[in-house]
């Protein structure tokens, strides 16, 4: 039994020259997300290739010297803290180029306070709070807002793609 190539690869990434009829599309989505900075919606039927779309526009984004963050929001629950926690992994740890770097976050999204106790006797108590917590939402716009944030200090352009948000 041979095997056939299915002349319409579904079911993942399609390589940029396989992208059939996307090249005004790829350029369009150039000029308005990384040289205008336009924000933007791809919309359109299942398999009909919008993933393979930007994941080319990442790749073009970084050959032109840009920063490109793309995050799957696909595995993403309801919880606006979680998506937060995903969105700033996922931003920082492309943005710097190393994977784990989220570390370097945690002054930026803990958030949560971590009381310490002394405890001298029975009669003495004494607790060392932080910062009060950030509520789910406020984390969700700082984590939204941060790739702009890095890309203005360091001077770049950069374009972030949601997927399946």
């Amino acid at each position: 039994m041979s095997n056939l190539k299915r002349t319409f690869p579904t079911g993942g990434l399609v390589s940029a020259k396989d992208l059939v009829d996307r090249e005004n599309i790829l350029r369009e989505l150039m000029t308005r997300t990384y040289e205008h900075g336009n924000s933007i919606v791809i919309s359109g039927p299942r398999q009909t290739g919008k993933t393979s779309v930007a994941d080319e526009l990442v790749r073009r984004v970084r050959k032109a010297g840009g920063w490109a963050v793309y995050i799957d929001c696909s595995r993403t629950t309801d919880d606006e803290a979680e998506l937060a926690h995903m969105i700033a992994r996922a931003t920082y740890d492309q943005m710097s180029g190393s994977k784990g770097a989220f570390a370097a976050l945690k002054d930026f999204i803990s958030g949560v306070p971590k009381p310490v106790f002394f405890q001298g006797d029975l009669d003495l108590a004494l607790m060392f709070n932080g910062r009060a917590p950030e509520t789910p939402s406020v984390l969700l716009e700082r984590a939204l807002g941060l790739a702009d944030e890095i890309a203005a200090a360091k001077n770049k352009r950069c374009v972030v793609i949601y997927d399946e948000f």
